[in-house]
């Protein structure tokens, strides 16, 4: 599994919005690697910190670090990266007794192959502290045979409003080479053409607004006539993302790999030209 340029992008513009300002921890759901190239991070970080570049590879608990998000911890059954071996199906409160929250809990790609919906969301919900953020990129459309579930924007609207979480924004990835996302309406999906075999990923940034036990979702459109009694989806002003995470010019950005690349390419180019005269 892996975080993507715009799960990179969204969570970055969220920083420099003040949104992840008192975030001091993150518990992400999955063994996470960066997928995105790694000059975008390298430069975006050295913009905002006093980030260095090596020819390690750049990991999510470094990306977090220089935000200031220094304690980082995931679950995956597959143990990498030191994560939590839990299983997600299970109630890891009552399974493993693990108490812990966090100010941020990350579900990149992940709730898709769990088969106990319910359970890993009442599990992501007991991870994450109050006033903390949840950060959901799920399957949206296509992802043929990727995992068990594809999701709809009334999941997480029903989610909020069961729970009590404000929603800080809901996002597609429109471009996944550039990163691009742009927030979600309804409206939005009667004119946006999707060739034939798109994949699409759909983004919800939700806050934990209280410490009230697990809600489960009734599905909105049905509660005319029922008899459950619930609130409003609180829905807070709109997030727009910042700037896109382009890939820098700056050589101390970039790894030495790249650098050795961009020579051999200007000699190539160079003695092309003059073999041409």
């Amino acid at each position: 599994m892996g975080i993507g340029l715009q799960a990179l992008q969204l969570t970055f513009s969220l920083w420099q919005d003040g949104h992840l300002k008192n975030c001091k921890s993150v518990m992400e759901i999955g063994s996470q690697d960066i997928q995105a190239h790694h000059d975008h991070v390298a430069a975006a970080l050295k913009r905002v910190s006093n980030f260095s570049r090596s020819d390690d590879a750049i990991t999510p608990a470094i990306f977090y670090s220089q935000l200031g998000i220094n304690q980082y911890r995931c679950i995956d059954a597959d143990g990498r990266h030191n994560a939590l071996v839990f299983d997600l199906n299970k109630d890891i409160l009552k399974e493993y007794q693990y108490t812990e929250k966090f100010d941020l809990v990350t579900n990149h790609g992940t709730t898709e192959h769990c088969f106990d919906q319910c359970q890993a969301f009442r599990n992501i919900h007991n991870l994450c502290a109050p006033g903390g953020l949840m950060i959901h990129a799920l399957p949206f459309q296509g992802y043929l045979n990727h995992g068990f579930y594809n999701y709809q924007p009334s999941f997480y609207y029903d989610l909020a409003m069961a729970n009590g979480y404000a929603l800080v924004g809901m996002f597609l990835n429109m471009h996944s080479e550039s990163g691009d996302i742009a927030p979600y309406s309804d409206e939005m999906m009667r004119y946006l053409y999707l060739p034939p075999g798109t994949n699409m990923l759909l983004f919800a940034v939700l806050k934990k607004t209280g410490d009230g036990e697990f809600v489960v979702p009734f599905n909105g459109q049905y509660l005319e006539g029922s008899l459950l009694q619930t609130e409003d989806c609180r829905v807070t002003k709109q997030f727009f993302p910042g700037e896109r995470l382009d890939r820098s010019t700056d050589v101390a950005s970039m790894s030495t790999r790249r650098i050795a690349k961009l020579l051999l390419n200007r000699i190539f180019n160079r003695a092309s030209t003059l073999w041409l005269k």
